[in-house]
């Protein structure tokens, strides 16, 4: 027998053992990445990451709003796949977005007709709650989020655009700001 099919055959000897632990364990989970290298075996093919991205929005204004996002394939290139997505929320609302991986960067804004992005990460609403009229951009002054640095496939991630306290007595409540 070759030191590949003794591997191979070790590795199958000890998946039933990781399966048939209590609770929630499963084989991937008991056999790290180390392991599964040193067996030959590649560890994203035993156990692939998960193929989203969960990001959810919160209105915690007293206003209807549009958030703006971005998502981009490439960071470097927006010309290379963008899609943008608009959520329209109630007052208080919340609303999450699957987004599928694999990709480069997230961030709140819109994409230009020249392909660069813009800071506008929601549109507050005119009275009517659509948009024309008097509605309220708000910028969002962070940076994108990266795939790698910021975040990775399988993760939540959480905007809250939040009124500034004080804005209500300054005549009301166009002011507000994203937190992460």
């Amino acid at each position: 027998m070759s030191r590949r099919t003794i591997r191979v055959l070790g590795f199958l000897a000890l998946l039933p053992i990781g399966v048939a632990l209590p609770g929630c364990t499963v084989a991937s989970d008991v056999l790290s990445p180390d392991l599964l290298s040193s067996l030959g075996f590649n560890p994203a093919t035993v156990s692939p990451p998960p193929g989203f991205v969960v990001v959810v929005l919160e209105n915690n204004t007293d206003q209807r709003v549009e958030f703006h996002l971005y998502v981009a394939q490439d960071a470097t290139d927006l010309t290379a796949g963008v899609d943008e997505i608009g959520i329209t929320r109630n007052p208080g609302g919340m609303a999450s977005k699957p987004l599928r991986c694999p990709m480069a960067l997230i961030s709140l804004g819109e994409i230009n007709d020249d392909f660069t992005a813009t800071t506008v990460g929601a549109t507050i609403l005119n009275a009517a709650g659509q948009q024309g009229g008097n509605e309220t951009e708000l910028e969002y002054m962070g940076s994108p989020l990266i795939a790698g640095l910021d975040f990775e496939c399988g993760d939540l991630i959480e905007i809250e655009l939040n009124p500034i306290v004080g804005a209500a007595a300054a005549g009301g409540q166009n002011d507000a700001q994203f937190s992460f």
